[in-house]
């Protein structure tokens, strides 16, 4: 089995079955799919019946994209292992343009190719979804080429700071080599920011990721998501605290921690939260760090151990 792709369900509804769709229409057939659903209250898991090379874990309480992820990386079987958002139209290339890109370099650990955006209704859009991650000295995480219309001017493969979880290609050898206690993904960050955490755990530790232009795919993105309280809140919250978690694990000279960008960016954040009355959300966010200091404290000497081991630091 040369590719196992995982997928994380939860109340997908109709986009799970047009992300297997894809997956079953791909050039590159040597495949090996696992859903991962979190206990979906919609009905989106009867499709599978349709799917029966479709393996499935179902967890009886939503244990968040992060542990869904490391449960079906666990199962899988292949030398290569992708995360994949089930709201993206790939072409029938997709799939083996990335792979090929990543196979060609061994110095790469990880790919991501051109994702543009699409509508909810489907309609393929010319702007940009993402062309990989950057991470500014504020340490505030963006996807590279956010918005901008697509004139070509990424269409060079080129080493990027990293990739969106929301379709990204691993090697095994990467995955095992920059895990700690057998988590890939940060498990207590729950969602959001887990696919950073990882790229800057790989960049620590001598790894590089290569974008792949000629590896394109149609992104929606955030499906049912709904920018009002409670899911503002939420978001707000759990967007803090995980910046936190992984620049304290990370940041390895940690003077850079308290930079004057840092504390710019956390100022404009603090007027913004009391702006929208969201300092209940910040405070849990501060708070969630807080009790997570110990589990920042050994995750960032394995990364530490880890970077040293390869020069790196």
């Amino acid at each position: 089995m040369e590719l196992s792709v995982v997928i994380v369900n939860y109340n997908a509804g109709p986009a799970l079955a047009k992300c297997l769709s894809c997956l079953m229409s791909q050039t590159l057939q040597d495949i090996e799919i696992i859903v991962v659903d979190n206990n979906s209250q919609d009905g989106s898991l009867a499709i599978l019946d349709d799917y029966p090379r479709v393996s499935i874990i179902r967890n009886m309480a939503n244990l968040g994209f992060a542990a869904g992820q490391n449960q079906g990386f666990r199962l899988a079987r292949g030398q290569y292992i992708m995360a994949l958002n089930y709201d993206l139209y790939m072409p029938p290339q997709f799939l083996e343009s990335l792979l090929i890109g990543l196979k060609s370099d061994n110095q790469a650990g990880w790919a991501c190719g051109k994702l543009l955006n699409m509508s909810p209704d489907g309609k393929m859009e010319k702007t940009i979804y993402a062309v990989g991650h950057t991470l500014p000295l504020n340490r505030f995480p963006k996807l590279r080429g956010n918005g901008d219309v697509d004139c070509g001017q990424y269409d060079q493969r080129e080493y990027v700071f990293g990739a969106p979880g929301a379709a990204v290609i691993y090697r095994r050898e990467f995955i095992d080599h920059i895990s700690f206690d057998d988590q890939f993904f940060d498990e207590s960050f729950f969602t959001w920011y887990e696919d950073v955490d990882v790229d800057w755990r790989g960049n620590n530790c001598g790894w590089k990721c290569i974008y792949i232009p000629d590896a394109q795919a149609y992104h929606q993105g955030h499906v049912g998501e709904r920018y009002v309280d409670p899911f503002l809140s939420f978001f707000v919250e759990l967007t803090v605290r995980n910046r936190w978690l992984m620049v304290l694990a990370n940041e390895l000279e940690l003077k850079h921690n308290f930079s004057l960008s840092i504390m710019q960016y956390e100022f404009a954040l603090l007027r913004y939260v009391l702006r929208e009355r969201l300092l209940k959300a910040y405070v849990r966010a501060i708070y969630g760090v807080y009790t997570r200091v110990a589990l920042i404290q050994h995750k960032r000497k394995s990364i530490l151990k880890k970077s040293l081991e390869k020069g790196c630091f």
